[in-house]
């Protein structure tokens, strides 16, 4: 994937906010992303943002125990409730993001690693309207300086 920086700097963006579903459409995954007050900057009844990752692959949860735990069932992944705390890029190519889980299995763990790679993504708005990285950025930029910068 060429833009395997952009879908990184994408879930950076998205750090504290919870997939709230996922749909899969094999090979592809749609996540419902919350993300209320960056979506209400487009409209004012907006709270969620829709990300289309494309052709995915080595979809993993790497979960954070003492013994190996590795979970790979989308809809056992996207049950886990999700929050996402950091992304990188990992070694193998794939892309690697720490998240928070809120509904673990019997609370065996709090949280672990999201990987997968994808050939491409798309970025919605809660109407489908597709929006840009750069968009997403300025949206990102605009809020922190100039909104919530004031308070």
């Amino acid at each position: 994937m060429d833009n395997l920086q952009d879908l990184n700097d994408l879930f950076d963006m998205l750090h504290d906010r919870v997939i709230v579903s996922a749909v899969e459409n094999n090979p592809n995954i749609e996540l419902k992303v919350g993300i209320q007050y960056l979506a209400e900057l487009i409209n004012k009844d907006f709270e969620y943002f829709f990300i289309e990752l494309k052709n995915v692959q080595n979809l993993s949860f790497d979960a954070w125990t003492d013994e190996p735990l590795i979970i790979i069932n989308p809809k056992e992944i996207f049950n886990l409730e999700l929050e996402i705390l950091s992304a990188e890029i990992y070694e193998t190519g794939n892309l690697l993001v720490h998240c928070r889980c809120f509904n673990s299995l019997e609370n065996l763990f709090s949280g672990g690693k999201l990987i997968f790679k994808c050939d491409d993504f798309e970025i919605l708005d809660e109407a489908r309207k597709p929006i840009t990285l750069d968009k997403l950025k300025e949206l990102a930029t605009h809020y922190w300086d100039d909104i919530f910068g004031k308070n």
